[in-house]
């Protein structure tokens, strides 16, 4: 078990990093603005820029283990759970390459994949296993940003598992069939994720983010963009956003109806939000009446101890919505 981890989270409006020793004790937390248009849409535009902060980062940090953790973009990876017979481990590797290179939509040569057994089914000789999967183009321009920055990115792991791992309790009690479900809004995404238990059952990437609220923001009310953002996180929710509500929550209603369509045996149990997008004055409110279901804030401090030196914001639920994926990806590293 490391004894100390450092993960570091690239988003199109921060990079993030956080260090978390054994015990699950919080460290040291940094947060650095992402250079405009540097990333669009997952897509690295100037890497110059976006090793220089990640070096920045790692500095502020002030760390000397130059491993870090990383999480690959929403919108890159895919997520499949198949169903297969029973056999032996040593024949799953190839086995689970071959189905997953006709369900995922990435040619065979740039598929870079990886897969864990979820359960087995003695009766019907079956088996379920998680497969995560993107290019081998991603990981590699991933790997050239930390390398350049004079880092190691010795693991890229799904925003969903390291949003589980910090938003949930180990071992909470878990009726069968029920769902939770894990939406992050980030700045320009949506990443939409459930699981039954600790075991993720599906996941959606969704074009839609704050900005896009602070951008209405902006434009109706003839605001420069750092005031609208300023705006858009004070007082009551801006009537300006309504329509844009109505938009994200129907995205949100189709994304919960599609899962329940296929799989009618289970049951939403709740929707955490995460992501600094989830800040927007009363959308909890708004996502619990559109939704018709539990929804809340999902809280990484209930999973961590705090360090007597980290000097944490004003405003305890940015940092615990914005920074819960490297939050996630530290632990993962403790393991």
């Amino acid at each position: 078990m490391a004894e100390q981890t450092v993960a570091i989270d690239i988003g199109s409006y921060a990079i993030k990093g956080v260090v978390v020793r054994a015990g699950k004790e919080l460290q040291k937390i940094v947060s650095q603005p992402t250079p405009p248009g540097a990333i669009e849409g997952g897509n690295i535009r100037d890497p110059e820029q976006i090793s220089a902060v990640i070096k920045s980062v790692w500095t502020e940090l002030a760390v000397k283990n130059t491993q870090v953790i990383s999480v690959v973009p929403g919108q890159h990876a895919f997520v499949r759970l198949l169903l297969m017979p029973a056999m032996k481990k040593s024949e799953m590797e190839q086995a689970v390459r071959f189905q997953a290179e006709g369900q995922i939509p990435i040619p065979a040569a740039e598929l870079v994949l990886d897969h864990a057994l979820v359960s087995e089914h003695k009766a019907t000789k079956q088996m379920e296993v998680l497969v995560a999967a993107t290019r081998k183009s991603i990981i590699q321009q991933y790997l050239h940003l930390f390398n350049q920055a004079g880092l190691l990115a010795k693991v890229f792991d799904l925003e969903a598992l390291a949003l589980e791992r910090v938003l949930f309790r180990k071992n909470r009690p878990v009726k069968q069939g029920e769902i939770d479900i894990i939406a992050s809004i980030g700045a320009n995404n949506t990443h939409i994720s459930g699981f039954a238990g600790d075991v993720l059952r599906f996941t959606r990437s969704i074009p839609f983010g704050g900005q896009r609220f602070t951008r209405a923001l902006a434009t109706e009310r003839a605001i420069s963009p750092e005031a609208a953002e300023e705006s858009k996180l004070a007082g009551e929710l801006p009537t300006e956003t309504r329509a844009l509500l109505e938009d994200l929550g129907g995205e949100l209603r189709r994304s919960i109806d599609f899962f329940q369509n296929q799989n009618k045996d289970q049951v939403i149990k709740q929707v955490l939000l995460a992501g600094g997008g989830s800040l927007l004055p009363g959308l909890k409110d708004f996502l619990a009446q559109k939704l018709d279901m539990p929804v809340d804030f999902g809280n990484p401090s209930e999973q961590l101890k705090i360090g007597k030196r980290v000097a944490l914001p004003d405003n305890a639920g940015a940092w615990q919505a914005g920074l819960a994926p490297a939050l996630g990806l530290a632990i993962r590293g403790l393991k």
